[in-house]
């Protein structure tokens, strides 16, 4: 356990329980706090915070898990909760009031799996929510770079094995929602949104084998909705005019 703090007001918590566990905590600046929970075998969880006013928390409980947190600015918020095996969550915010959360559950019974998580926001107020059940290798990366744009993935408990979300949001106050495996177990889906506008938002829901759905708003006051169940669908939405709803 590493803990390196300058400035003022800040605080560092870190708790390990078992074997091989590595905490690292940087702090450079005012009333920043990190608090680390690692109960389990080899993991590692990394929090670097330069700025004023923000806090990271980082849970483990399994085997062989890795937390990255970066944040520079102001009041930004990063929360990671890790339970499993070989999970993965690399979180790195830079702005004001950026909220980040992330919950991984690696091992749902099938097989033992890897999850993958990559948040990058820059700008003010963007708020972003993954949460991984199913077995791996899942795959989510968002990358949000605006004033309050709102990001979900959900991928479930019938989500396993292949599944990757990709989300990227320029603009302000766009919300994408992607859900995976609500439904029936699904596996080898593929989801990309990226909306470039202002206020667009899109809604993806994928169950079953082989889909894909690609979503792209480049303009504003946008709407997308795309439900695929079963195997082998393609949903490809394109708008770039302002106003639309599909």
């Amino acid at each position: 356990t590493l803990v390196n703090a300058s400035a003022s007001e800040n605080a560092a918590t870190v708790t390990q329980n078992g074997d091989n566990n590595d905490s690292t905590v940087g702090q450079n600046g005012i009333s920043l706090t990190a608090t680390v929970l690692q109960d389990g075998d080899d993991s590692d969880s990394t929090v670097t915070q330069s700025g004023d006013g923000s806090s990271a928390s980082v849970t483990q409980s399994g085997l062989n898990q890795s937390a990255t947190t970066t944040q520079a600015g102001f009041d930004n918020n990063s929360g990671i909760s890790q339970t499993g095996v070989n999970n993965t969550a690399n979180v790195s915010q830079d702005g004001t009031g950026n909220n980040s959360t992330v919950t991984q559950s690696g091992d749902n019974g099938f097989v033992v799996g890897t999850s993958l998580v990559f948040v990058d926001q820059i700008g003010v107020d963007n708020g972003s929510t993954v949460n991984q059940v199913g077995d791996g290798p899942n795959t989510v990366d968002v990358s949000q770079n605006g004033i309050s744009n709102r990001s979900t993935v959900l991928q479930l408990i019938n989500d396993g094995f292949g599944n990757a979300a990709t989300v990227d949001q320029t603009g302000n106050g766009n919300a994408s929602t992607v859900t995976m495996g609500n439904v029936l177990f699904s596996d080898r889906n593929t989801v990309s949104v990226t909306q470039e506008g202002n206020t667009n938002t899109s809604f993806v829901t994928v169950n079953g084998f082989d889909n894909d759905a690609t979503v792209e708003q480049l303009a504003d006051d946008n709407l997308s909705t795309i439900i695929q169940q079963g195997t082998g669908n393609i949903a490809d939405v394109s708008q770039s005019s302002n106003g639309n709803s599909s």
